[in-house]
C-alpha cells in the first residue's frame, strides 16, 4: 500500500481555517487510497469515537477517533479523522495498529471543489484522506478553564472527559494559533531551555526528570531553579557535561528516549 501526503501542518489550503480563526492546517493530512485500513502511528488509549451514526455536531459529518498518548514523557491528544471508524471508547491501541478504513466524512475538497455531505453520501468518494493531528495536553487533577478536552456522554462537570485515574486534561497553549495543535513530524525538544523558557516541551523535560528520579517538583512548563538542578542531576548520570542547560548535546539524548 502506498500512501503519500497531501497537505502538511500550517498550510492553508482552503479558506475554512482562517473562518475559524485558526492561522492554517492543525496536522496532517495523509491519502493511502478510499477503503484503505487506517494504522495508528502512536499507541494511545481511545477516549471519544465520532462515526456515521454519531458525527459532529457542526454539520460537516465529520468522523474521527480521539485517543490519549502518554509515555511519561510527552501527553497529546491524537486525532485520526474523516475514516470510517473501527476503535471503540476505553480500548487501548498500540502503534500500527488499525483503527478504521479511510473515508471523506466531513468537509473535504478535491481540486478546490467542496465534496458535500450529501455527494458523500451519494457515493462521491472524492477527497478522501485521513487527518492525523496532534494536541499537546497538561494532565491536571481539577479543571479551572474552558479549553480541556470534552467527552460525548461524560458524567463530569462541564463534560470534561477525566480517565479512570482521576485526571483531566488541558489543552496546552490552546492560542497558539492551531487551538493547541502542534507539528507531529517536529522533534518534541528541538530548541535550547534553560531558565526562564516555558512550553510543552518543559512540561515534557520536567515529567521525565520526575518520572526516573532526577527531581520532586510539580511539571509546570516553567524552566527554573529546581528544573536547572534536576537537569544537572541527568546530565551527571548520562556522562553529559552538568551545565543545566538542554542543548546540543542533551537534546539528541532527549529524543532518543521520547519513545512513542
Amino acid at each position: 500500500m502506498t500512501c503519500h501526503t497531501t497537505q502538511t501542518f500550517g498550510q492553508n489550503a482552503n479558506t475554512s481555517y482562517k473562518d475559524r480563526g485558526i492561522h492554517g492546517h492543525t496536522g496532517k493530512d495523509v491519502d493511502c487510497g478510499h477503503g484503505a485500513p487506517v494504522v495508528t502511528p502512536y499507541s494511545f488509549k481511545c477516549y471519544k469515537v465520532l462515526d456515521k451514526n454519531n458525527p459532529s455536531n457542526d454539520g460537516t459529518g465529520f468522523t474521527a477517533v480521539f485517543g490519549i498518548v502518554d509515555n511519561g514523557i510527552e501527553c497529546f491528544e491524537f486525532l485520526a479523522g474523516h475514516l470510517d471508524p473501527i476503535a471503540l471508547v476505553g480500548n487501548h491501541y498500540k502503534k500500527g495498529d488499525i483503527i478504521g478504513t479511510q473515508s471523506n466524512h466531513g468537509k473535504v475538497y478535491s481540486g478546490g471543489v467542496e465534496i458535500t455531505p450529501a455527494m458523500q453520501q451519494a457515493g462521491d468518494t472524492r477527497g478522501s484522506h485521513i487527518h492525523f493531528q496532534k494536541r499537546t495536553l497538561k494532565k491536571k487533577r481539577d479543571y479551572n478553564g474552558a479549553y480541556f478536552l470534552t467527552a460525548v456522554g461524560a458524567m463530569t462537570p462541564g463534560g470534561y472527559y477525566r480517565d479512570n485515574q482521576g485526571y483531566y486534561y488541558e489543552i496546552y497553549n490552546f492560542s497558539n494559533g492551531y487551538n493547541g495543535c502542534v507539528d507531529m513530524d517536529i522533534p518534541t525538544f528541538s530548541r535550547n531551555l534553560y531558565i526562564g523558557r516555558s512550553g510543552y516541551d518543559v512540561y515534557c523535560l520536567q515529567r521525565l526528570l520526575v518520572r526516573d528520579g532526577n527531581g520532586d517538583f510539580e511539571p509546570t512548563g516553567f524552566f527554573g531553579v529546581k528544573t536547572h538542578s534536576a537537569v544537572k542531576i541527568m546530565q551527571k548520570k548520562h556522562g553529559i557535561p552538568a551545565t543545566g542547560l538542554v542543548g546540543k548535546i542533551t537534546l539528541p539524548y532527549l529524543n532518543g528516549i521520547n519513545v512513542l
